[in-house]
């Protein structure tokens, strides 16, 4: 038997003058890293990250990822460069908040340039991002070491923020560091950072005479002095959560003694280089509605380089080479979302690369390229699928000797994650990449070792992997295994070797590289 029971109440009269506390709330969900669900292999540090770490330099933070080889060319002050799965490091893009680095003439991006007081996130990618709205020099290479920086940000009354640092170390490093914001008005906020570096590097080192019965005398390393500032100036605009523009200024400056080897107990040395380079970048995004986004960037970038030798023994007594790289790029992607679940890109870059120097006989080469990528991406719960199709237009010219000529390629990707279990955070990947790299600068005209009949230097990559994360209990919220076994094919490899005698070498293309390897990771989160 089923009586209804019907109950009134009156609303109590709210007193709205008094102060009421509400009990605390807490909203809680189940972690999904974006590492565990992505296409192709991503590793992610923050800010909070990089400050555990402890560490001095870029590059020491970027050694932490899985798969890395990062070359250090003698200590503090020497050249730090990423190779992604022993491609090179002319195959890995460094972008610096979505707009890549270059450096025409070697092909590598010193990381030693990026102060790491100002990151707010580092990204590593094997292959190319799950995200499809990006320049399509993202696109143009094997991996991309993304770096993020902090945009301000202002809470409350204060509009201005004032920090300052100071590190010191062993072999008299000192290394100060200041930072600047302003909030202008609603829209507009100011920001300028710089750090100043200085190490005399003069570490002592036992110097062995003969075998181990002989003396031994212990010295200290010579010509190893290094100095670098480090300037930054930037203009964040934020007219609505739809549309948004960046300007962005970055000054580096440095002096380093180059130290030679202790040959025959002889330990003098008094090479040095000396480099300046100046940036400016922008960068304006736009949602046109819910389906559409638009967003274009813009640099130019001057650098110089100096290599001295004053003790050279030749007619001239010295050795003084001066190199001066400018480029000029412009990019604009569009995106547009059909439905819930897919979605395409376009993106062209356009770029002018110019080196010249003050050697004889120089080519004073310059570098045209025009890139342009269309994608598409298909995800729901289960599966995620990416293709693209990158083409590149290169035009070279020199005003002295040979030419490189030009080059016109197409490069495929394709990617997928599947999950096979739909109450199991377990992912299979896979992704296939076609690409290339241009030989550089030094290598077709670099003095007697160029040569300007170099082909560029193709590259296949293949990867599958299976990703698995999991809650075990309130001790341990958070535990991920990821592994990924990978197969990379390059032909036409560029190196440079002997060609008649070991005092005469010559760049040149040679034969076929290939290299298999495996990438485990585990991450475990304790809560006590």
């Amino acid at each position: 038997m089923l009586v209804p029971v019907f109950v009134y109440t009156q609303n109590p009269i709210i007193d709205t003058t008094r102060v009421y506390s509400l009990s605390e709330i807490t909203v809680s969900q189940r972690r999904q890293t974006r590492e565990v669900r992505t296409v192709t292999p991503v590793q992610i540090f923050s800010n909070e990250q990089l400050k555990k770490l402890n560490i001095l330099q870029l590059s020491d933070a970027v050694k932490h990822f899985a798969g890395v080889t990062v070359k250090d060319y003698g200590g503090i002050g020497g050249l730090k460069t990423v190779s992604l799965r022993s491609l090179g490091a002319e195959h890995t893009t460094v972008g610096y908040d979505g707009i890549t680095l270059s450096d025409m003439q070697t092909g590598q991006i010193d990381l030693s340039r990026i102060s790491m007081e100002n990151i707010a996130q580092l990204t590593l990618t094997n292959g190319q991002s799950d995200d499809i709205f990006q320049p399509a020099r993202f696109f143009a290479s094997a991996g991309i070491l993304n770096i993020q920086t902090i945009t301000p940000s202002f809470t409350g009354e204060k509009s201005t923020k004032i920090s300052a640092s100071l590190k010191a170390g062993s072999w008299g490093l000192v290394n100060p560091s200041v930072f600047f914001d302003k909030e202008l008005n609603e829209r507009w906020i100011f920001s300028v950072n710089g750090d100043w570096l200085s190490a005399g590097g003069r570490y002592p080192y036992t110097l062995y005479y003969g075998n181990e019965t002989d003396s031994i005398s212990h010295e200290k390393r010579k010509n190893t002095e290094v100095q670098t500032v480090k300037a930054e100036a930037g203009l964040f605009g934020n007219f609505s959560h739809r549309e948004q523009w960046k300007l962005k200024m970055h000054y580096y400056q440095s002096s380093r003694g180059l130290p030679g080897a202790t040959t025959l107990y002889y330990d003098y040395a008094s090479q040095h280089l000396y480099d300046k380079n100046i940036f400016i970048q922008s960068h304006y995004k736009k949602e046109l509605n819910r389906r559409w986004v638009f967003q274009t960037s813009a640099k130019w970038s001057w650098s110089y380089q100096q290599y001295l030798d004053p003790d050279y023994k030749g007619i001239e007594g010295k050795i003084e080479n001066s190199y001066y790289n400018r480029e000029y790029y412009l990019t604009a992607s569009l995106w547009y979302q059909t439905g819930e679940n897919l979605s395409f890109s376009l993106s062209t870059d356009g770029s002018m690369n110019t080196l010249n120097a003050d050697l004889k006989n120089f080519a004073y080469p310059s570098r045209y390229a025009w890139l342009t990528a269309v994608a598409g991406k298909y995800a729901n719960e289960r599966i995620t699928v990416i293709a693209s199709l990158l083409n590149t237009v290169i035009n070279e010219e020199t005003r002295w000797g040979v030419c490189a000529g030009n080059h016109k390629k197409r490069n495929p990707y394709v990617g997928i994650s599947f999950k096979p279990l739909s109450e199991k955070e377990l992912h299979i990947r896979a992704f296939y990449k076609d690409i290339f790299r241009l030989p550089t600068f030094n290598d077709l005209y670099y003095s007697e070792t160029g040569n300007a009949n170099l082909q560029p230097e193709d590259a296949t990559q293949y990867n599958i992997g299976v990703t698995y994360e999991k809650k075990i209990n309130s001790s341990v919220p958070f535990l991920s295994l990821i592994a990924d076994m990978y197969y990379n094919k390059v032909t036409n490899k560029i190196v440079a070797i002997p060609v008649k005698n070991l005092f005469v070498w010559s760049v040149v293309n040679l034969g076929q590289v290939d290299m298999k390897g495996m990438d485990v990771s585990a991450h475990i989160r304790l809560q006590p």
